[in-house]
C-alpha cells in the first residue's frame, strides 16, 4: 500500500495514539481498510469509540472497532472502514435471528375445543337432567351432535347468549393464543443512491422470501415481510427489510404475495 490515509482523530488530553500499520482488503463488492493503532491513554479513559470519525473521506465508513487491552501501558486498536466498490450495484447482507410469533390457540396441533370454549345449555333444560354435558363434550369435540339444540360450545371471551347457562367451563380461561419459536432474516442493502435504496425496499405485510433464506425453506407463503426502513449512514443509503418465517406458512387468504 503506497499511502496510508490516517482517519481524522480528535484525541482527548494526555492520550497518545500511534498508527502502526494498515491493511487493505479488496473484494468484488466491498473495499475494507483496517488501521492498527497502539494507544496509551490517561487513567480512566477507556472508551475509544468516540475518537474515530464516522466517515473517512476517500476510504469509507466506520464499520468496526476492535479494542484489545494490553494489560500494561499500551492497548491495541483495530479500526475498519468500508466502502462500496461499484456505484451501480447494491451490496446485500443477511443475518438470521430467533424470535417468537403468537398464533391463535385453535392453531395448536393438539387443540381441544374445551381449552377455550364453555359448554352451555338452554336454561329451560337445566331441570330435565336428560343430557350429560361432559359426555357430549368429550365425544363430539365441537361437532353438531344430536344434542346441539340443547348444548353448544361457546367461546369463553364472548358473553353467554340469553336463555343459556354455562354447564362446564373451559380449562384454559383467558388463553386465546400461544407462542411459536421461529426465525427472522434481516436483509441489509447498501446502495450508492437514494433511488436504488427505495427500489430495494420490500412491501411490508406481503408474502415473499428473502434472496437468502439462511438455510430455511424458500416457499414464499412461509415468509412475511414484517418490517422495513430506508435511511442514510455515512456515504451509503441503507435499506433494511425484515422477513419473518412461519413453518406452517402464513394465511394466503389474509396476506398477498409481493409483486
Amino acid at each position: 500500500m503506497s499511502k496510508i490515509i490516517r482517519p481524522p482523530v480528535d484525541l482527548p488530553p494526555d492520550t497518545t495514539l500511534e498508527l502502526t500499520g494498515a491493511a487493505l482488503k479488496q473484494g468484488q463488492e466491498i473495499r475494507s481498510t483496517t488501521y492498527n493503532y497502539q494507544a496509551r491513554h490517561a487513567e480512566g479513559f477507556d472508551d475509544v469509540t468516540d475518537i474515530f470519525s464516522e466517515e473517512n473521506p476517500g476510504v469509507g465508513f466506520l464499520t468496526n472497532i476492535n479494542y484489545v487491552c494490553g494489560g500494561g501501558e499500551y492497548d491495541r486498536i483495530g479500526v475498519t472502514y468500508e466502502n462500496i466498490v461499484s456505484n451501480e450495484y447494491p451490496v446485500a447482507r443477511y443475518h438470521k435471528s430467533s424470535t417468537i410469533v403468537p398464533l391463535a390457540l385453535e392453531k395448536h396441533p393438539d387443540y381441544k375445543t374445551w381449552w377455550n370454549h364453555h359448554v352451555i345449555r338452554k336454561s329451560s333444560e337445566a331441570a330435565q337432567g336428560s343430557y350429560n354435558a361432559n359426555t357430549w363434550k368429550a365425544v363430539t369435540d365441537g361437532t353438531k351432535g344430536q344434542d346441539f339444540e340443547h348444548y353448544q360450545w361457546h367461546k369463553a371471551t364472548a358473553a353467554v347468549p340469553n336463555g343459556f347457562e354455562i354447564v362446564t367451563e373451559c380449562n384454559k380461561p383467558g388463553q386465546t393464543s400461544y407462542l411459536v419459536p421461529t426465525v427472522e432474516v434481516i436483509e441489509t442493502v447498501l446502495s450508492a443512491t437514494e433511488e436504488l435504496a427505495l427500489y430495494h425496499e420490500a412491501d411490508i405485510g406481503t408474502l415473499g422470501a428473502p434472496a437468502n433464506t439462511m438455510g430455511e425453506a424458500e416457499d414464499w407463503e412461509k415468509w412475511l415481510v414484517y418490517g422495513g426502513k430506508v435511511g442514510r449512514k455515512g456515504p451509503w443509503y441503507v435499506t433494511t427489510n425484515t422477513y419473518r418465517f412461519l413453518p406452517g406458512g402464513w394465511d394466503t387468504d389474509l396476506y398477498e404475495y409481493s409483486v
